[in-house]
């Protein structure tokens, strides 16, 4: 907020509030007296605090010049149904669309705006990224010590506060790859009885939860790990469903979604429920209702850590807890007051070989009314005459194009500003058929 209105203390008070969130955690982490337990949250918590950074930063909408571009893949499928479209911008995009999969997953599904699909699923991977970071080290270096160091390394990477936790494909795609790396981990070092379910998990994903309980017996996962284990596999499992369905010709629509990961998970709860019938730890556990512990490190093993919170402390904690919701909530409202020219976005983008997807969003500050023409050179192929989109709101249409139309001819979409014919053109794009 400060920067927004040009404060020249603004970079100072930025640096400061990094320091802040940084430097108590990292000295819990390098001391010797913390648990394993109280080593992975901390981690957890410092990481999702930094991307609360990020949040702040960019609290209505996407602003950085990757997430544009991958939410123009993303409107393209929200508004086709289908996959590996045409993104004039980063032609790149839409052969990877990991992440627009799973956005559209929870925009179609849900009801979400992409922005807050985007931030949940962001979210989603920056715990992932974090949890298979410290697991990974601490599988690989045998101390939970170690592996929060590790991850507190990780974290000072310049790319880790905005780069990492923008709306993108290698915002979700390492987290993912840190994944398999714990997954192989702990392969190597796993019985082998138990080996079956960590190759399976690297060559076939089902929906989260269910999943891991059919693919690992109960006693051999640490609850973070299962954690770990039930997103990833959520995550990984959405893409391949989305796929699927793109390959199926039906579409990514929303009865398909529900019908599709509704089966799978309870063809894996079924899974799951005859591998643990005869599990007498699993059921008295569930009797109980007591989590599983993590087993202690050899040098704590003569003593049990406890955490012991102070008046003072917790006074603390309750400030700090006032301060983070103040300053999202101020940060929040500034970034909807500010005031701006407004402007509308035109696009049209390809939904097949012989269909345009065309799309208007009205970001003028109020209701305006559109007339919207498509034409060739030789003259008017289709025209919208009254369009009345309101403020922050977004019209679609598709358009199937002759079949005679030849190769290399150009089609303009222009756009007006009211419903008057002698009105001057407002916005306008072009695309060659090829």
């Amino acid at each position: 907020m400060a920067a927004r209105a040009g404060m020249h203390l603004a970079a100072a008070a930025f640096w400061i509030g990094l320091l802040l969130l940084v430097c108590p955690i990292a000295g819990r982490l390098l001391s010797s007296g913390a648990s394993g337990v109280e080593r992975i949250g901390l981690v957890v918590l410092l990481g999702m605090a930094l991307y609360g950074v990020k949040l702040l930063h960019s609290p209505t909408g996407f602003t950085f010049v990757d997430e544009l571009q991958h939410m123009t893949t993303a409107n393209a499928i929200l508004s086709s149904g289908h996959l590996f479209g045409v993104n004039s911008v980063l032609p790149v995009s839409p052969l990877y669309p990991s992440s627009e999969i799973i956005a559209d997953a929870l925009d179609t599904v849900g009801g979400l705006p992409l922005f807050a699909s985007g931030v949940i699923l962001m979210a989603a991977a920056r715990l992932i990224l974090v949890l298979a970071l410290f697991l990974y080290y601490r599988q690989v270096g045998g101390s939970a010590r170690i592996a929060g160091l590790g991850v507190l390394i990780y974290m000072a990477n310049p790319n880790f506060l905005y780069f990492d936790a923008q709306f993108s494909y290698e915002s979700l795609a390492l987290p993912l790859a840190i994944l398999v790396l714990y997954a192989l981990a702990r392969r190597v070092d796993a019985q082998a009885n138990h080996r079956i379910g960590l190759t399976a998990l690297l060559v076939l994903v089902l929906p989260g939860l269910a999943v891991t309980m059919a693919l690992f017996p109960w006693q051999t996962l640490t609850l973070a790990a299962r954690i770990l284990f039930t997103l990833g596999l959520s995550v990984c499992v959405t893409g391949l469903v989305g796929y699927a369905l793109n390959l199926t010709g039906a579409g990514l629509q929303r009865v398909w979604w529900i019908g599709a990961l509704g089966y799978l998970t309870q063809v894996a709860i079924i899974l799951a429920a005859y591998r643990l019938r005869g599990d007498e730890r699993f059921q008295a556990r569930m009797v109980s209702l007591a989590p599983p512990r993590d087993p202690l490190p050899a040098w704590l093993a003569g003593r049990t850590p406890s955490i012991r919170l102070s008046r003072g402390t917790c006074l603390l904690f309750a400030l700090a807890a006032v301060i983070v919701v103040a300053a999202f909530s101020l940060n929040y409202v500034n970034a909807n007051e500010e005031t701006g020219p407004g402007f509308t976005q035109l696009w049209m983008v390809p939904a097949a070989t012989d269909v345009v997807s065309l799309g208007v969003t009205n970001h003028e500050g109020s209701a305006v009314r559109y007339r919207l023409v498509l034409s060739l050179s030789s003259g008017t192929l289709a025209s919208w005459p009254n369009l009345e989109i309101g403020s922050g709101r977004t019209w679609t249409d598709s358009v199937k194009l002759p079949s005679w139309l030849p190769f290399g001819v150009e089609l303009t979409a222009t756009l007006f500003r009211d419903s008057d014919p002698h009105a001057a053109p407002y916005r306008h794009v072009t695309y060659w058929i090829h």
